[in-house]
């Protein structure tokens, strides 16, 4: 099975129904629903989408969409050696930064 990792943005893509993202970044959830791919996002990346959609959503329905998106997706640990690659690394954008190293961590 292939894995993916995600960009928050894509997730907020679904989520917030941004088009003309939805219809493609939809897909990939369609695959995970149907057991045929697994996905991960940086644990960092539930507080951006929680930040999001906290701000069309009250307090409790921005946590059950979480608690949904949580069925779907595995969140992989930003530690101390995820944020010293971060900091010491060539990107310009520190967030970018900590996905990358997030997702070459999981190994997979």
């Amino acid at each position: 099975m292939n894995n993916f990792f995600l960009d928050a943005d894509i997730v907020i893509d679904v989520l917030m129904a941004k088009k003309p993202f939805v219809e493609i970044s939809s897909e990939i959830f369609r695959l995970a629903e149907n057991n045929k791919v697994n996905l991960f996002i940086s644990a960092l990346s539930y507080w951006n989408i929680y930040y999001i959609i906290k701000k069309s959503n009250s307090h409790e329905n921005a946590i059950e969409i979480l608690k949904e998106l949580s069925n779907y997706i595995t969140a992989i640990n930003v530690g101390q050696e995820i944020i010293t690659l971060s900091i010491n690394s060539s990107f310009n954008d520190f967030e970018d930064s900590i996905q990358y190293h997030s997702a070459i961590a999981r190994g997979k």
